[in-house]
């Protein structure tokens, strides 16, 4: 690691269920309070209604930009509550 940089991560989400039973949630992660050149890869996990967090994937931002992006989840065993970042404290940030 290089520099002294603290990124600001913010997520929304919202789920939707086909009639296949297959869910699909629309995310929009933006990084911000960075430099140009800043890097990070960022760990996305999915809550469940149920109570179960599992981690889904990590999306790569570099620099004050953002992912708007809609994911299949596939058939999950809850429905889907919300998406998190930084759930297990692995990414420095504020």
């Amino acid at each position: 690691m290089y520099g002294t940089e603290l990124p600001h991560y913010a997520i929304s989400s919202e789920f939707s269920v086909g009639a296949d039973g297959v869910t699909s949630v629309h995310m929009k992660l933006a990084q911000s309070n960075v430099s140009n050149t800043f890097v990070m890869r960022i760990p996305l996990y999915l809550q469940m209604a149920n109570g179960n967090t599992v981690r889904i994937t990590n999306v790569v931002i570099r620099g004050n930009n953002a992912v708007d992006a809609t994911v299949p989840l596939g058939k999950l065993p809850s429905p889907g509550k919300a998406l998190l970042v930084n759930y297990n404290a692995d990414v420095l940030c504020d």
